[in-house]
């Protein structure tokens, strides 16, 4: 068999494969949903983020850790209010926003001190349990708590608002600490707990049926589908919202 012989035998034989593997991939793809199918978190991309807003004048975000740079660019000019317990927060954040005001507390139903349990990367007022217990509690301290609405009056920020929330479990307690401003609210984007991560955390359902006390209800997810999640970050818009009248079809 001469070279070009070879080379076209091979490359016939690359093609098959090639037109195997295709095969294989748009069955699979079939199978799925398109919202399922998607390149990177939403969190991540600042037009997403962007589009969930009607009227939003401040954005608060509500345990920041090393910061949100997404939402920060999303919203780069509306003023922020960033709410954070652990010790040095501001300064351990690696990103903020250009305008804010910065709260050193914890956020829940009502006015408290509990204890935040910290290590190298989450801080949590709530202890981790069972199969989720996966990292040592470096630090406890007491932190001050205090309602979402009464932080919100005491500043003095202009309304409405677009609120992000990640606070490892106490979503729930949080979201009951904010009915003072819950009219005034465009936008929530919130953690939710999926599987039992902590001691005394709330259901998925159990949220959603506080959402719904208020008119709000779920919109989309902004994280890939896992079979096994731990949590979402889910959106809640008011129920009259136009957005729930547009759809996608791709």
């Amino acid at each position: 068999m001469t070279n070009a012989d070879y080379s076209i035998t091979r490359l016939r034989s690359i093609a098959k494969r090639f037109e195997q593997n295709l095969a294989e991939l748009e069955e699979y793809s079939e199978g799925f949903p398109y919202h399922y199918v998607k390149k990177g978190d939403a969190m991540e991309k600042p037009e997403l983020l962007r589009n969930l807003a009607t009227n939003a004048k401040t954005i608060i975000d509500i345990g920041i850790n090393h910061g949100t740079p997404a939402l920060y660019r999303a919203f780069a000019d509306r003023p922020f209010v960033l709410i954070d317990p652990a010790k040095n927060a501001e300064e351990k954040a690696r990103h903020k926003p250009r305008e804010y005001v910065f709260v050193n507390k914890a956020v829940g139903e009502k006015k408290d001190t509990l204890t935040l349990h910290e290590n190298s990367g989450k801080t949590s007022l709530l202890k981790p349990t069972g199969e989720f217990k996966t990292w040592d509690i470096l630090d406890e301290y007491e932190v001050e708590v205090d309602r979402l609405d009464t932080i919100i009056k005491d500043l003095g920020v202009e309304g409405p608002f677009g609120v992000k929330m990640d606070i490892q479990g106490f979503e729930l307690p949080a979201i009951r600490g904010m009915t003072g401003i819950m009219d005034q609210v465009d936008f929530l984007v919130c953690e939710v707990q999926v599987r039992r991560t902590s001691e005394g955390v709330y259901q998925f359902s159990d949220l959603i049926v506080e959402m719904h006390k208020h008119d709000f209800v779920f919109y989309n997810f902004m994280n890939q589908w896992k079979p096994t999640a731990r949590f979402y970050d889910v959106v809640f818009l008011r129920r009259s919202n136009s957005k729930f009248d547009q759809i996608d079809d791709r």
